[in-house]
């Protein structure tokens, strides 16, 4: 049986607009055990601001990132993926960019959010594919 995206990723995806400042950023990820937001403006997608963002903008920054706002440091090329894309072929998307999060767009609307756990709850057997991507190997 073939499994598509829609099938395992998350409807809900919380959404932040570019001008938010990184510390209320980090709040909201935070009060929703997320480890990322899907920037969006306009009703388009922007960007995509993770964790890892969050610790590198701390490490460059220092005390100047109270004044930093999403759209500063979010990464702004956005790899996305269709709902009806086969899971495979999103987890191969994955691999090769070395993301852990992918936005589900269709029709230029945010349809949901694919990640690695969201994979690995899915279908357990791809797990040795996941773990180079969550070991952060290239």
């Amino acid at each position: 049986m073939v499994v598509h995206v829609q099938d395992v990723m998350h409807r809900r995806v919380i959404t932040v607009d570019p001008s938010l400042l990184l510390q209320e950023a980090a709040a909201i990820m935070a009060d929703n055990h997320v480890g990322s937001l899907v920037v969006v403006a306009g009703g388009a997608l922007k960007g995509i601001l993770t964790e890892r963002d969050l610790l590198i903008a701390l490490a460059q920054l220092g005390k100047e990132v109270v004044y930093a706002t999403v759209g500063d440091l979010m990464t702004n090329y956005v790899i996305s993926v269709g709902p009806r894309e086969r899971l495979a072929a999103a987890l191969e998307l994955m691999r090769t960019h070395h993301i852990k999060k992918l936005p589900v767009v269709e029709d230029g609307r945010l349809e949901g959010i694919l990640t690695t756990t969201d994979i690995i709850a899915a279908k357990p057997e791809l797990l040795p594919e996941v773990l180079p991507l969550l070991r952060g190997e290239k």
